[in-house]
């Protein structure tokens, strides 16, 4: 990537990291929320922390539905889990836009009762559950789904279930590479479900499913990670090997973008402020990405405000993760 910047888009890009840096703070409080176990305090609370209606989540068919029984293989166990009174959680994708100079909006909130939910933990640590985050999150990908459609990543198997009460779904396969989850939810949950005939089940890595599988597929939803930060490489792994007449959704793909946003302004800033500078692959996730976003943009010049936001757009982010290998 060659930068040249007049001095308004300097201005611009200086705005745009500022606010990054708004917004990763923002983040870090929010996280020690979570990490301290702290409890909503209205009065204590400086960031925007929404008060929840358990009831428009008790009716969900799924957490209506299917009730999974407690059962422990090793080191995985599904059970019951919950949310007391006033502890807050994130329940809905991260906002953002370019209209705001894509400043962050953290959709977190809190019941004012109990809310329980089933949940897989490997050595205790939460991989798996059903959450208003959960829940929110796959809304638009339950509502696009149709014909034959392929999921990446079982889970608790929520996003099956729901779309196999579609009548426009004919048939579901599921890949799953976790053999106790896929186990668990073949022996407690899928028998609960009213349309599980649709459904059909893959122990095997996605990765090799993809590659080794050509039957065509309509609908293909991706939710192989448990956070953006995990989630980013294999974004970028799968974008790469889409199928050219499929539609895809990936969960809380916002939310992944963000990180790669990130990056992207970053080394803006790095070769704004030194033309030269060189990048190296490493241990570190932000210097592998830093490297594979310059190579992958060598010939793109950037030298006004138009430059920056194209290149940070959702659009153009989404078609560079097919060039990057991390």
């Amino acid at each position: 990537m060659k930068v040249n910047l007049t001095e308004e888009a300097k201005q611009l890009l200086q705005q745009l990291l500022e606010t990054m840096d708004e917004n990763i703070e923002k983040a870090d409080y929010y996280n020690q929320i979570l990490s301290e176990g702290f409890l909503v305090d209205k009065d204590s609370s400086y960031l925007p922390i929404s008060e929840l209606r358990a009831e428009d989540y008790f009716d969900n068919p799924y957490l209506k539905n299917v009730r999974p029984q407690n059962v422990k293989i090793g080191k995985w166990s599904l059970e019951s889990d919950k949310y007391i009174p006033n502890q807050p959680f994130s329940y809905d994708a991260i906002k953002t836009s370019a209209e705001d100079g894509y400043r962050e909006e953290t959709r977190f909130g809190y019941f004012t009762r109990k809310f329980k939910f089933p949940a897989i933990k490997e050595n205790g640590t939460t991989w798996m559950s059903i959450t208003p985050h959960e829940i929110n999150t796959m809304k638009q990908a339950i509502n696009e789904a149709h014909g034959n459609v392929l999921v990446l990543g079982l889970g608790l198997g929520y996003y099956p279930y729901m779309i196999s009460l579609k009548d426009n779904v004919s048939s579901i396969d599921v890949v799953e590479i976790a053999k106790e989850p896929f186990n668990m939810f073949k022996a407690n949950i899928l028998p609960q479900f009213k349309n599980k005939d649709k459904i059909h089940l893959f122990l095997i890595d996605a990765f090799l499913y993809l590659k080794n599988n050509d039957k065509q597929y309509d609908y293909i939803f991706v939710d192989l990670w448990h956070l953006p930060e995990d989630g980013l490489p294999l974004y970028t792994k799968t974008r790469r090997l889409e199928q050219p007449n499929s539609r895809y959704s990936y969960w809380i793909e916002t939310d992944i973008l963000i990180r790669l946003r990130r990056a992207v302004l970053i080394l803006l800033d790095e070769l704004s402020n030194n033309p030269n500078s060189c990048f190296e692959k490493g241990n570190d996730l932000t210097e592998d990405l830093l490297f594979e976003i310059n190579s992958a943009t060598q010939k793109l010049v950037v030298a006004n405000e138009e430059d920056i936001m194209k290149i940070i757009d959702d659009s153009y982010l989404k078609e560079l993760a097919k060039s990057i290998n991390i």
